[in-house]
C-alpha cells in the first residue's frame, strides 16, 4: 500500500479476508489497517470489503475508522426456477450455481422431460467422509433432494458426490437466509457440473411428501427466467458481516452497502466456472469495487475532497428506511428490517453522494486523537503512523501529547452510544460543500425510549462561514438495560438531506 501511494494512485479498493478477533489498527500484523493509515493520511481514500461472516452479530472485519467498509446488497436481478412436480405440482426455487453445463441443462430440460426424483441424506454423506470416489446408491440420472441444517459449506462436495455418481440436479432445503448465486471450486475437475436450486423447509416438506407418497416420483427443472426491476426489492445479503464493531463499539461499522449477491465478476483463466473470462460470484468482495468505482467518480468531480469527506458523502446520501420507497431488509434467519449495524448509512447512492450539501470532515490528527483514545501504547502508535524509517524518541514519547478527545466526538458521520445511562453530549462539526447561502435544519427520528437534541438546531452558511460546530445530546427515557435501538439525525436546507444513524443502548451500568 505504501508502494501505491508513492506511485500516486488516487483510489485504493481492498477484497481481502481480515483477522478475527481483531487486531488492534496499531498492531504491526494489522498490515491493512497501517497501510490505509499511510494511504488516508495522503488524502487516498481506502475501501475495503466488510466480510462474509453474516448474518452474525459483530462479525465485520477491517473497522479502522479511517477506512471505508462495504457490506453486501442484493440487486434488481433474480433468477427464478420452476420445478414441475410428476403430479403438476410447480414451485418456483432458486437458482444458486451457473456456470459450465448448468445453463445448458436448465435451458434444455424440456428436451429432457420428467425425470426420477429421490431424497437422500447427502450432508450425514458429507459428514461421515464419504470420499467423491464413493457412488451414491440409486441416484444415477435423476435429481436429488437434499436437507442441510447449516451454511453452504457442504455443497461442493455433496454437489460433486452426486455429478460423479451421474446425479442429474440437487434441490437443496435449508433456511434461505442469503442471496446470490455461487461457485463451489472443489468440482473444477469435475466437468459435469451439475444445477443446483434452493427451496426452503416448507417447499422442501412438500416434495419430500410427494417423494413418500409416490411409487415413482418424477420432476421436471426450468428453464430458467432472468428477473429484473421493481418486483425485487433490495436487501442486504445474509452472507455480509454484522456490526457492532467488535473493536471499537463507537465506530459504525459497515460504513455502506453496495451490490455484492451475484456479480458477474471478471475471473482470471482456471477460474472454477469461468465462462469466457467471467463467473457469476456473490461475496462483499464484490461489494467494495462498487464502492471504488464510485469513489473514483467523486474524486474526478471532487478533486480536493479528502477521504473523510468522500466517506460522508456516500454515507449520508445513501438509500434506508427513511429515503428508500419500500423497506430494505436484512437477509437472515428469519429477515427483518435493516438496520444501521447492517449497511451502516444506507445502499450506496452514486448521483446523491456526488452533491452532499454537507460533509462531516476529518484529517490525519482526528485520527490521531482517535488511536490515542484508544489507550494503544505510544511506541505503537508511533511505530504504526510514522512513515519514515529514522526513529525519533522524543517524537514518540510526544505522540499522543495534549489529546484528550473523547471517541465519542470523533467527527464520523454516525452516533454510536453502546452504554447510555442517563444523558450524554457528543460533538459533531459539519462542513457545506454546497451554494455558499445555505441554511439548514436539524430533523431527528429518535431512538425508542430516547430524547435528542441537537444545539444549534439551525446552521446559516455563509461565504465566510463554511463549517459550523453543534451538539447532540441524548438522553435515556427509562434507566434499563436494553439493545441496541436506531434513529437519525438529518440536515436539509429543502433540497439536500443530510442524513447520520443514531444507535444508542441503554445501561445500568457504564462499560468503560
Amino acid at each position: 500500500m505504501d508502494e501505491a501511494v508513492r506511485d500516486g494512485v488516487d483510489v485504493i479498493s481492498v477484497s481481502l479476508g481480515g483477522s478475527f478477533p481483531h487486531l488492534p489498527e496499531v498492531s504491526p500484523d494489522n498490515a491493512l489497517a497501517i497501510g490505509s493509515f499511510h494511504a488516508v493520511a495522503h488524502g487516498i481514500p481506502v475501501i475495503s470489503a466488510g466480510g462474509n461472516g453474516g448474518p452474525t452479530t459483530s462479525s465485520v472485519e477491517e473497522v479502522a475508522p479511517w477506512l471505508i467498509s462495504v457490506a453486501a446488497s442484493t440487486v434488481d436481478r433474480a433468477f427464478p426456477t420452476p420445478i414441475t412436480l410428476g403430479n403438476n405440482k410447480t414451485i418456483m426455487v432458486r437458482l444458486v450455481s451457473i456456470g459450465y453445463h448448468t445453463g445448458t441443462w436448465l435451458g434444455h430440460w424440456d428436451e429432457v422431460g420428467f425425470t426420477g426424483l429421490v431424497q437422500d441424506d447427502l450432508p450425514k454423506r458429507v459428514h461421515e467422509g464419504e470420499t467423491n470416489q464413493v457412488p451414491v446408491p440409486g441416484i444415477e440420472g435423476k435429481v436429488i433432494l437434499a436437507f442441510f441444517e447449516d451454511h453452504v459449506a457442504q455443497y461442493p462436495r455433496a454437489a460433486v458426490q452426486v455429478a460423479d455418481s451421474g446425479g442429474l440436479a440437487l434441490i437443496v432445503v435449508r433456511p434461505l437466509d442469503d442471496n446470490g448465486l455461487f461457485v463451489y471450486s472443489d468440482s473444477m475437475q469435475h466437468p459435469g457440473r451439475i444445477p443446483i436450486v434452493e427451496v426452503d423447509f416448507e417447499a422442501g416438506n412438500e416434495i419430500l411428501e410427494y417423494i413418500e407418497k409416490s411409487s415413482e416420483a418424477t420432476v421436471m427443472i426450468g428453464p430458467s427466467s432472468v428477473l429484473v426491476g421493481k418486483p425485487l426489492t433490495p436487501k442486504i445479503a445474509g452472507f455480509s458481516s454484522r456490526g457492532p464493531n467488535a473493536l471499537a463499539p463507537e465506530i459504525l461499522k459497515p460504513d455502506i452497502a453496495a451490490p455484492g449477491a451475484s456479480i458477474l465478476a471478471a475471473v482470471p483463466p482456471g477460474f472454477p466456472a469461468n465462462d469466457n473470462g467471467f463467473a457469476f460470484m456473490s461475496g462483499t468482495s464484490m461489494a467494495a469495487p462498487h464502492v471504488g468505482g464510485i469513489v473514483a467518480l467523486l474524486r474526478a468531480l471532487h478533486p480536493h475532497w479528502s477521504p473523510a469527506a468522500i466517506k460522508s458523502a456516500l454515507v449520508t446520501t445513501a438509500w434506508n428506511e427513511d429515503s428508500h420507497k419500500t423497506p430494505i431488509f436484512a437477509e437472515g434467519s428469519p429477515a427483518k428490517i435493516a438496520d444501521p449495524f447492517d449497511y451502516g448509512g444506507g445502499i450506496v447512492n452514486p448521483n446523491a453522494a456526488a452533491y452532499p450539501g454537507l460533509v462531516y470532515d476529518m484529517d490525519r490528527e482526528d485520527y490521531m486523537n482517535y488511536l490515542c483514545s484508544q489507550d494503544y501504547h505510544t511506541a505503537d502508535i508511533y511505530n504504526a503512523t510514522e512513515e519514515t524509517s529514522a526513529y525519533n524518541a522524543t517524537a514518540e514519547q510526544l505522540v499522543c501529547q495534549n489529546r484528550y478527545i473523547s471517541i465519542l466526538d470523533l467527527n464520523l458521520p454516525s452516533i454510536i452510544i453502546p452504554a447510555l445511562k442517563t444523558s450524554i453530549t457528543v460533538k459533531r462539526r459539519v462542513t457545506n460543500v454546497g451554494p455558499s447561502n445555505s441554511v439548514y435544519r436539524a430533523k431527528i427520528k429518535f431512538p425508542i425510549d430516547t430524547t435528542v437534541s441537537v444545539k444549534p438546531d439551525v446552521l446559516v452558511f455563509d461565504s465566510n462561514t463554511t463549517t459550523i460546530d453543534f451538539e447532540v445530546t441524548i438522553d435515556a427515557e427509562e434507566n434499563m438495560n436494553t439493545g441496541y435501538v436506531f434513529g437519525s439525525l438529518t440536515w436539509t436546507d429543502g433540497k439536500h438531506y443530510v442524513r447520520i444513524p443514531i444507535c444508542v443502548r441503554t445501561t445500568l451500568y457504564s462499560l468503560h
